[in-house]
């Protein structure tokens, strides 16, 4: 239940990570029942990977309100196959 990696749902290329500023809500099912849409409010970061099989894949991590540090692990440029990490959430924002 504590797991915060997360990995790459393709094999391809790993392009440049660009950060979006957001606020941090709670990503607990109950709350995001609400008229709130914590995919477009929260504090993201846009990855995307260039795939043969697909094209360009966009990969969009979402932070939430006790994880909100996104920390991307994979280098732009880093070929990457189909489950390997590209980052993880840590406490804080």
């Amino acid at each position: 239940q504590d797991y915060h990696r997360f990995h790459s749902p393709v094999a391809g290329t790993f392009g440049t990570p660009v950060p979006v500023d957001g606020v941090l809500y709670t990503v607990n099912p109950i709350a995001v029942r609400q008229d709130l849409n914590v995919f477009t409010e929260n504090k993201r970061v846009v990855c995307t990977i260039d795939t043969v099989e697909f094209g360009k894949v966009a990969y969009v991590c979402v932070g939430a309100t006790l994880v909100g540090s996104i920390i991307i692990t994979a280098t732009p440029g880093q070929h990457l196959n189909r489950g390997d990490e590209i980052g993880y959430f840590a406490f804080g924002g």
